[in-house]
């Protein structure tokens, strides 16, 4: 291929057309990668919150049942059947302070949010704060 070619190949409509359609399908493809991806993070979160609520009804059952020792007990089974990297839990006074919590070795960088608690007090159940470890996994409840 001569050079005097290669000059005249961007003006072709072949190679324009070529990169219309490159350029259309990278565009559809990010927007398809981008829809997809926020459509499994939505349903992944509502499967966790899903979880979660079931595990607070638990609890409030066992409380409701068998009083605070117990909730605390299956609290600390519960998050060492888990495996204590991936899960912790900490129970609080309405004040904030922590009077219960599996090993929280894992989870230091982890703190209480004062505001988060009186939200929680004040209104009805419903907030939501997601935080990650430095190992990039885990959930807490």
């Amino acid at each position: 291929m001569s050079f005097a070619s290669m000059i005249k190949l961007p003006r072709t409509l072949a190679f324009r057309l070529t990169l219309w359609y490159g350029f259309i399908f990278s565009l559809s493809s990010c927007m398809a990668f981008f829809f997809f991806y926020a459509l499994i993070s939505a349903n992944l979160r509502q499967r966790l919150d899903g979880n979660l609520s079931q595990k607070i009804s638990e609890f409030e059952a066992i409380y409701n049942l068998q009083g605070l020792e117990e909730v605390k007990t299956a609290a600390v089974i519960e998050s060492q059947a888990a495996g204590e990297k991936k899960v912790f839990f900490r129970l609080l006074y309405a004040s904030g302070v922590a009077f219960s919590s599996s090993n929280m070795s894992y989870w230091q960088e982890i703190g209480i949010n004062r505001n988060a608690v009186g939200q929680l007090v004040e209104g009805p159940l419903g907030y939501s704060r997601q935080v990650q470890s430095h190992e990039k996994h885990g959930e807490g409840w």
